[in-house]
């Protein structure tokens, strides 16, 4: 089972430098990026790994909804459906899951190229909330399943 993830946009401490890399490197450069800075020990990833479990994190291409880079966690741009559309097509996935309140409006957007799969929202996995992890939780069990069918 394919799966392909967007959180809502990317943050560093040197986004510039990040800039130069992409345009330097090119987009593959960009998509490994998005996965080892998200594993390198921010909240997001922590509260994805005790949720989902290393496999389904190794698993999931991850993605941003924005391929927009702010320089701290309060960076927010708002979601590129041409973008979020872009990569749905690439990857052909059996299942999109959008995090994050952001993405939600993604939802009736993207649902018609996910040929044959699903559309799953959840919370962004540094929202404030107790409920979130239990959520996060929820979505593994919930791939678990599916990907046992």
């Amino acid at each position: 089972m394919k799966v392909l993830a967007f959180l809502q946009n990317q943050w560093v401490r040197e986004p510039d430098r990040v800039k130069e890399s992409i345009a330097r490197y090119g987009e593959p450069w960009r998509r490994r990026f998005i996965s080892m800075a998200l594993f390198s020990g921010c909240l997001t990833g922590r509260r994805l790994k005790a949720a989902l479990g290393e496999d389904w994190c190794q698993k999931i291409i991850w993605e941003e909804a924005s391929t927009e880079i702010g320089g701290n966690g309060r960076s927010y741009f708002p979601p590129d459906l041409a973008h979020v559309r872009r990569r749905v097509v690439e990857e052909n996935p059996d299942c999109v899951i959008l995090f994050g309140k952001s993405n939600l409006a993604l939802v009736s957007g993207v649902a018609p190229f996910v040929i044959g799969g699903m559309v799953i929202t959840a919370p962004h996995p540094a929202a404030r909330g107790a409920g979130i992890p239990a959520d996060l939780k929820k979505l593994a069990d919930r791939l678990n399943t599916w990907g046992k069918l």
